[in-house]
This record gives C-alpha cells, sequence and structure tokens, in this order.
C-alpha cells in the first residue's frame, strides 16, 4: 500500500498524455476502485471461501465514483484508511482496539453531539487555533447553501442500507450472528451520525463519507455474511438493479439515456 497509490499517481502524471477534466475524473475514479480492489485482495483474499467474488463485485457496485471526484483527498484517504484497520501491526492494533465494536461508535456519536453543540464557539475561537483548522471550520461555515442538497442528498444509500440491514435481520430468523450484529447497526448509527452534524454545511456528507461512498458495499456483505447468508445474492442483484436505475436516471446528462440511444443507432 505504501507505494501502491504514489506509483498510480506516477502512471497518470507522466504515462498518460495531459488530462482534460473528464479524464481526470476517470483517473481519480480509476484510482478509487483500484485501491479498494487491492485492499479487498490483500485482506480477504487469503482464505477460502466461496462467496469472495461477491463481496469484490458488491464493493466495487457501490463505490460512488461521482464523489471519488468530487471529494477526492477525502474519499483516497479513507481507502487508505481501510488498509490501516486491517494491518496486522502491533502499533496498529492498540491504536484501532480503542475505537472498534460500540465502544467505538459511543465515542463517535459524543464526538458529533459536542460538534453539534460547540461548533458556534469554535468559530468564536479562531484567533486561537491553527490556522489550518480555522481555515477549514471557515469552509465549512461559509457553504450554506451547498448544504442541504449533498447533505440530504448522502443519505439515499444510507437508507438503502438500513433496508438491507432489515432483510439480513430477516434473513438470519431475527437471530443475528454476534459477529454481524453491529454492522446491522452501522446504517442506523450513521444516520444518527449524519442528523447530528447537518447544523453544520457538509460536515454531515464527510463525517459519513465512508458508509454511504466509499465501504458501503463492505458494510453490506458483512450485513448477510452470517446467517442470512442465502440472501446475499439476490440482494445483490438488487443493488445492481438500483444502480442502473440510478444511472438511467441521473440529471444534467449523468445517466445511461445517451449511451443506450447510441447503441440502439448503431444496431438500427
Amino acid at each position: 500500500m505504501e507505494v501502491a497509490l504514489p506509483a498510480l499517481m506516477l502512471l497518470w502524471a507522466n504515462v498518460l498524455p495531459p488530462l482534460s477534466i473528464n479524464g481526470l475524473m476517470f483517473c481519480l475514479t480509476l484510482t478509487a476502485s483500484l485501491l479498494l480492489l487491492l485492499w479487498i485482495e490483500s485482506s480477504f483474499y487469503g482464505t477460502n471461501a466461496m462467496q469472495r467474488p461477491a463481496l469484490l463485485g458488491i464493493s466495487l457496485l457501490l463505490l460512488n465514483i461521482y464523489f471519488a471526484t468530487q471529494l477526492s483527498r477525502q474519499f483516497l484517504s479513507l481507502i487508505v484508511l481501510l488498509y490501516a484497520f486491517t494491518a496486522q501491526t502491533r502499533g496498529r492494533q492498540l491504536l484501532f482496539v480503542a475505537r472498534r465494536g460500540w465502544l467505538g461508535w459511543v465515542a463517535i456519536l459524543l464526538a458529533a453531539f459536542a460538534l453539534r453543540i460547540y461548533f458556534a464557539q469554535l468559530l468564536v475561537a479562531f484567533d486561537v487555533l491553527p490556522e489550518a483548522a480555522a481555515d477549514k471550520l471557515v469552509y465549512y461555515a461559509e457553504n450554506t447553501e451547498e448544504s442541504t442538497d449533498a447533505d440530504i442528498g448522502s443519505l439515499r444509500m444510507v437508507f438503502l442500507l438500513a433496508v438491507a440491514s432489515l432483510f439480513a435481520l430477516v434473513g438470519s430468523g431475527l437471530r443475528p450472528d454476534a459477529r454481524t450484529r453491529l454492522w446491522l447497526a452501522v446504517p442506523w448509527l450513521t444516520a444518527l451520525v449524519h442528523y447530528l452534524l447537518l447544523p453544520i454545511p457538509l460536515a454531515s456528507l464527510r463525517a459519513t463519507l465512508m458508509v454511504h461512498s466509499v465501504a458501503s458495499g463492505f458494510i453490506v456483505y458483512q450485513m448477510f455474511a452470517g446467517r442470512a447468508h442465502k440472501l446475499l445474492l439476490p440482494a445483490l442483484n438488487v443493488l445492481l438493479l438500483y444502480k442502473v436505475a440510478a444511472f438511467a436516471t441521473a440529471q444534467q446528462g449523468a445517466n445511461l439515456r445517451p449511451s443506450i440511444f447510441m447503441f440502439s443507432t448503431f444496431f438500427a
């Protein structure tokens, strides 16, 4: 991982011709997809499991390629964080153990609640904050007009994950395995964090980016990895249809209709 990201950046910079905006967006999306693919293969393909291809498929299917181009730094940073979560060094284990499981979610919820309550006080304290932190707070405070659509729109995948968790719960006979219970709770806890941060423009979108845009497919796979495993492939097919419908109905030209029209003309 330490050499993968610089190598990919070197490829885009020195091998490809000068990039247009669309070309840059393509490279950002391809980089994010390749890094996620490498993480899954290096972390989960070492053991013998029949449904590992489903893990890769659903993870790439639900990867948010739009946010990979618009929030590129945060997006790539969160994928790097996935590598840290599955690293085997003692230092990583000591750091991660303090933030895992229900204790970690309680800490996240408390931090989100505290930020919601004291955000105004932080804005007043610009003079005593480091310059980088102050600039970031100003960015959030000055983007009030953009916050509603982006923050609310990102809840669509959280809602879809919540629906998937209900199906997984039913598929497990209302008795989910201990290792899948937290995964079933992830969308609901994420929605709560999202709600707590809504008064801060764009904070909800970024704070929950890991769940609704980066690792959403991995989360769905973990939901169905226990007693509800028989519903995994049907769930994958339903999500595939959802993504096709989402692309087909997207506005401002980012849809499949022009491609369908070109194919129909070609084969006419």
